[in-house]
């Protein structure tokens, strides 16, 4: 990414939320003590490397739908239709150093509303300002993407829910 493409991007997210390393998620955590944060690649789509951390002074989990494989008998990370839980030291090390350089956005992991079969978040398409289409989408873990494995929820649930 070109210096002047950061610098914008900087600018229009905030300084504290474009994070290019290590240091700055492991400043963050130490400094909280206790959270929870999604990680955004700043290029990718359809939730390819997006992680969604967590952390108390003792645990640290890491989701992703990544996985480690072999190359030429070099660890490489990839992207995986199967959402795993990290929660070793050295995966999460390992899948942080090969991301954070290229760039990420740390974004508020705001918890997902809850119905009985699982997490649920909400896709809507507008055009020209009219809400045209919606899907609901469930899962039993942070990431909904439908081609991840997760299932459309019953919108009648998800309306008598909120009223």
């Amino acid at each position: 990414m070109s210096a002047a493409l950061h610098a914008a991007l900087r600018d229009a997210v905030g300084a504290s939320n474009v994070l290019v390393d290590g240091v700055t998620v492991n400043d963050r955590m130490r400094s909280d003590g206790s959270g929870r944060l999604f990680l955004k690649p700043l290029h990718g789509s359809s939730g390819s490397g997006v992680c969604a951390l967590r952390w108390t002074p003792r645990h640290q989990q890491l989701t992703a739908p990544l996985r480690f494989d072999s190359d030429a008998g070099r660890s490489v990370l990839v992207n995986s239709l199967k959402v795993r839980t990290y929660t070793r030291v050295a995966d999460l090390e390992g899948i942080l150093n090969r991301l954070l350089p290229d760039g990420m956005i740390g974004e508020q992991w705001i918890p997902k509303l809850t119905l009985p079969e699982g997490a649920v978040d909400l896709r809507v398409l507008v055009i020209a300002g009219e809400a045209r289409h919606w899907v609901v989408r469930q899962s039993s873990h942070p990431m909904t993407n439908l081609h991840l494995g997760n299932r459309r929820a019953d919108e009648s649930a998800l309306l008598d829910c909120i009223g």
